[in-house]
């Protein structure tokens, strides 16, 4: 894993922490959530810490984790062994252990909450690149993959973007948001290297 071999800090985004902590002994995001925990085993074992923003511990609380659930239940292609036509029980329980697994990893020796925000001048840089992205050649293909018609992303990501270059940590996603220009958000020094869980070679050692 040779991009992020040496690497002391790493960043999670919201949905790298919810494949982590969505499985259970049945139900796991297709792969991805193997994968999460493949690469935090890979981390700790190489001595990295991982970087969370305390605004990424607060969306996820504040969205709720039964929203999260009904998320991915109501895209039941996405989640394996995951019942037809799961009850309201079945959804209550689910939610309960990932909530359980989150508070557990937050609390876990290798994770670091950082309270700090990013400055607001370098989010605003950030913004002003993504504003500038209307004549990208790439622009509608990012759209598409999307399924959506506006570039810029939530202010959530532009400010984990923003996070990570401050805290000179490696940004780990999933989000074509986050990944899809990352080429060229850290050519114009306004992010940290930026990767996809998909595209990490680790999963084929």
């Amino acid at each position: 894993m040779e991009r992020l071999k040496g690497q002391s800090k790493v960043t999670y985004d919201t949905n790298i922490l919810v494949y982590y902590c969505f499985s259970t002994k049945k139900h796991k995001i297709k792969e991805l959530t193997s994968k999460t925990h493949r690469l935090t085993e890979y981390l700790i074992k190489n001595d990295s810490k991982i970087i969370i923003p305390k605004f990424i511990v607060d969306e996820l609380n504040n969205v709720t984790f039964s929203k999260i659930v009904s998320d991915y239940v109501s895209k039941s292609s996405e989640v394996t062994n995951l019942p037809k036509n799961p009850t309201f029980l079945f959804r209550i329980e689910l939610e309960g252990k990932i909530m359980k697994k989150f508070n557990t990893l937050i609390n876990k020796e290798w994770v670091f909450i950082e309270s700090e925000l990013p400055d607001a001048h370098l989010v605003t840089k950030i913004e002003d690149f993504f504003d500038k992205l209307d004549v990208h050649p790439q622009k509608q293909h990012f759209l598409n993959l999307k399924k959506r018609d506006k570039l810029m992303p939530s202010d959530i990501d532009i400010k984990l973007i923003a996070f990570s270059k401050e805290m000179e940590s490696i940004l780990i996603s999933n989000d074509y948001d986050l990944t899809f220009f990352a080429d060229e958000l850290f050519e114009k020094n306004l992010s940290n290297r930026i990767f996809g869980l998909k595209e990490l070679d680790i999963y084929n050692n």
